[in-house]
């Protein structure tokens, strides 16, 4: 009887490790996926990453092109600016007019002062924010003439400062000139007093016109 009783028992083992081993052999717990799907799923998502990060990788490098082709249109664009900027304007050259006032005083006389007085052309360039300009004029009343030599600057306003030299009979005489330049009208005045020689002055006054158009 303890035979039959091992024997029974044996057998209830036996089933019972061959109803295991049929279940691990068997077909796979539901909801449980086939592996070489989910790996091919898995595989999917990898391409599927790729494909948008290539697309994104893509679409950064069109920024990018638009960006350096923005960066190229400005520098042409900046480029024609400094172009532009480095045309300087031709020199403008014109005929002008000077008249003069001259007073002739002896310090050492009691006799009357002398007066007299001219009017001429003066050519005039104007360059580059220079304006430069000489001529001579002959005196009214005796044969002494006036050589003059214009040099002032002018600025982005118009405002004109500088000087003329005034030679009589070979002496110069530097007076301060100013005026404007509006408009396409030069307009300048000079005045002062000077010493023609160690006991005689000069007083002078005049003006410089010019029309550039």
């Amino acid at each position: 009887m303890t035979k039959n009783l091992i024997n029974a028992l044996f057998l209830s083992l036996l089933a019972v490790v061959t109803v295991a081993c049929g279940d691990a052999g068997g077909a796979p717990v539901e909801g449980e996926g086939d592996l070489g799907e989910v790996l091919a799923g898995e595989e999917n998502a990898d391409d599927n990453d790729v494909n948008v990060e290539e697309e994104q990788n893509e679409d950064d490098a069109n920024v990018e092109e638009d960006e350096g082709e923005e960066v190229d249109d400005e520098n042409e664009q900046n480029e024609g600016d400094e172009n532009v900027d480095d045309e300087e304007p031709e020199p403008v050259e014109v005929e002008g007019e000077v008249s003069i006032d001259l007073v002739i005083d002896s310090l050492i006389s009691n006799e009357a002062p002398a007066e007299d007085s001219c009017t001429s052309a003066i050519a005039i360039q104007i360059d580059n924010g220079a304006i430069t300009g000489e001529g001579r004029c002959f005196l009214d009343t005796n044969a002494n003439f006036l050589d003059y030599v214009l040099d002032a600057d002018v600025d982005a306003d118009g405002t004109v400062q500088g000087e003329i030299d005034v030679l009589l009979n070979g002496r110069s005489n530097v007076l301060v000139i100013e005026g404007s330049l509006t408009g396409g009208v030069l307009s300048l005045e000079f005045d002062g007093v000077t010493l023609v020689t160690q006991n005689i002055r000069a007083v002078w006054n005049g003006t410089v016109e010019a029309d550039l158009d």
